[in-house]
């Protein structure tokens, strides 16, 4: 198996657990006072300031907007976004005072305690979700900020698109991606890229990731999908077993413009509708469509407070009342997903022989290639039992790894190395599906610099919790 690094990267969810949705817990817990300690005293510096009566306040304390959280699903003390430090700017020093206005513009209540060296507050451990926030930009500032960058990169530019002389050919670029995969893989790949104009493009990311970095764009940079053609959007369960809709691949997430996830999909739209309609106007209504909701729902957005936005999820019911037509085939679609059990899964993938359940072959979509007893499986497990939360540690240990084969998943991702992991629980038996998928760069790298990743695996997983409404409680990473 031909490789071009001796350690390969993982990332990996279970997919496949989607079950009916059961009510979760309607408490929100209390939100903690936040401490920022005081600068070192300045002796030199002396400023006369006028008496004023300040509440005798020992930590600086964050009040907590006074909106109900989301039924059924409760608010976490420490978001995931915390763990995508890496990638974020270091917050500027900024006066205390003014920090409070910007705090109490996004409507929060702000108890400053006065420091010796000038209300200046400076970035420290513990506390960079607070500070974060202190050195964003007002609603305002961002308004105003967001445009002057509109004249880098005006809105009537940006259906305009001149392929450079120099130009790499797309087949280049495609082999090239290729390198690393799994060889024996790499022809089925292409072989279902060829099948439409969709399927190709489902298969090219690279290939419009490249394009697009010769396009303009505002500067404006977010976490950004890197493939979100449509049908990397659906429904599956989350961990509290209730159905939602939102982006579902996270192989090329990486921080990038935010057109190039818009441009994505609403290219993907076209190119699906001339499939169903032909080349005529109404395969541009779709995306037509998918701006404007687009532009509306970030308006929307804008005017909501930060919680708000952080626990948003999409309303299947106003999915559903799209259309009449779209509403019947909607309708369908959500017995399908409830019907896609775990345990329907594993019935339909594995069998029981001589008392043991193992994966079906099934060549050259499911091939066993590995033994569970293979130390590097062991040490690959490990490490990945590692990277979830304490919780989900105790609920993980409660199973035990009996079968493992390898996979064919996607267009794109075909000849990745993708397992899937068959585990029992040991007293009852019953069954655990896990998916190992293989993290290389993401296309986007290549074009947007300042972000370095020590492991694939680790961004993807990053990526996804900051950008999925609820991620599989599974969801780690490991190397190997």
């Amino acid at each position: 198996m031909a490789s071009n690094s001796k350690n390969k990267k993982h990332s990996k969810k279970d997919s496949l657990k989607k079950n009916s949705a059961q009510d979760a817990s309607k408490k929100s817990p209390k939100v903690k006072s936040l401490k920022v300690a005081d600068e070192p005293h300045v002796k030199d510096a002396k400023v006369k300031t006028p008496k004023v009566k300040t509440p005798k306040v020992k930590d600086l304390k964050v009040k907590e907007p006074q909106e109900k959280a989301p039924k059924g699903k409760p608010v976490d003390q420490t978001p995931d976004s915390a763990q995508t430090e890496p990638i974020r700017a270091a917050a500027p020093l900024i006066p205390a005072r003014v920090a409070a206005a910007r705090l109490e513009e996004d409507g929060l209540d702000l108890l400053l305690r006065p420091s010796a060296t000038g209300h200046r507050m400076r970035r420290g451990t513990g506390n960079s979700a607070v500070l974060n926030l202190l050195g964003g930009m007002t609603r305002s500032e961002r308004a105003k900020d967001g445009k002057s960058k509109q004249l880098t990169a005006p809105i009537e530019g940006q259906g305009v698109w001149t392929a450079s002389p120099l130009r790499e050919s797309p087949v280049t670029t495609i082999e090239r991606s290729s390198e690393g995969r799994v060889p024996e893989l790499v022809p089925l790949r292409y072989g279902r890229m060829l099948a439409t104009p969709f399927t190709y493009f489902r298969g090219a990311p690279a290939v419009m990731a490249s394009d697009l970095a010769t396009t303009k764009s505002s500067q404006i940079e977010v976490q950004a999908c890197g493939d979100a053609h449509l049908l990397n959007f659906g429904l599956f369960g989350t961990p509290e077993r209730n159905l939602t809709f939102d982006v579902n691949d996270f192989d090329e997430t990486h921080p990038g413009p935010w057109e190039w996830d818009v441009k994505r999909l609403c290219t993907s739209l076209v190119i699906a509708a001339r499939e169903y309609h032909g080349d005529d106007d109404q395969h541009l209504d779709p995306a037509r469509a998918a701006s404007i909701a687009y532009r509306e729902n970030m308006e929307r957005y804008s005017k909501m407070a930060r919680l708000d936005v952080w626990y948003e999820r999409t309303d299947l019911q106003r999915i559903s009342d799209v259309s009449p037509d779209f509403a019947s085939s909607f309708a369908k679609s959500l017995k399908k997903v409830g019907r896609r059990t775990n345990k329907g899964t594993t019935e339909k993938m594995t069998e029981v022989i001589n008392g043991k359940r193992r994966l079906i072959d099934d060549p050259p979509l499911i091939t066993h290639v590995s033994d569970i007893e293979d130390p590097n499986v062991v040490a690959s497990i490990a490490r990945y039992r590692d990277t979830l939360d304490l919780e989900r540690r105790y609920l993980f240990d409660q199973y035990q790894l009996v079968d493992i084969a390898r996979k064919v998943v996607g267009i794109g991702s075909v000849g990745t190395r993708a397992l899937a992991a068959l585990f029992v629980s040991r007293d009852a038996g019953d069954p655990l599906l896990l998916q190992i998928k293989e993290a290389i760069p993401s296309v986007l790298a290549p074009h947007v610099t300042g972000h370095e990743f020590k492991h694939e695996g680790e961004r993807v997983v990053h990526g996804q919790r900051l950008m999925q409404a609820a991620s599989d409680m599974f969801l780690g990473w490991t190397e190997n």
